[in-house]
């Protein structure tokens, strides 16, 4: 049980989650503005792909705890993100989309 109350005492309060949440939210806004932008169409892609993978980072180190429990968790999670992203990123070059 030591074990447990050890674990909690370094627990995040309210106002933490408040901020990321705010955050998420600023990056959502940017998101969505980035389409709005007379920009390039792979300036805007790369912008995307950029604030989704800093999204995904701060909702699994945030709110999945992750960066509270051991390292082969978070494993789990950034090994598929890396394929996924070269994936995309693959077939994007391919078959040269990056368009709107």
């Amino acid at each position: 049980m030591a074990h447990l109350a050890d674990s909690h005492d370094s627990h995040p309060g309210p106002r933490l989650y408040i901020t990321v949440a705010l955050i998420l939210a600023a990056l959502t806004g940017i998101e969505v503005g980035a389409f709005f932008l007379e920009l390039s169409s792979w300036i805007v892609v790369w912008i995307l792909i950029l604030l989704t993978l800093t999204k995904f980072l701060m909702v699994v180190f945030f709110f999945m705890h992750l960066r509270m429990d051991d390292n082969r968790f978070s494993l789990l999670f950034f090994a598929p993100m890396v394929i996924m992203v070269s994936v995309v990123v693959a077939l994007l070059a391919l078959f040269q989309n990056l368009t709107r």
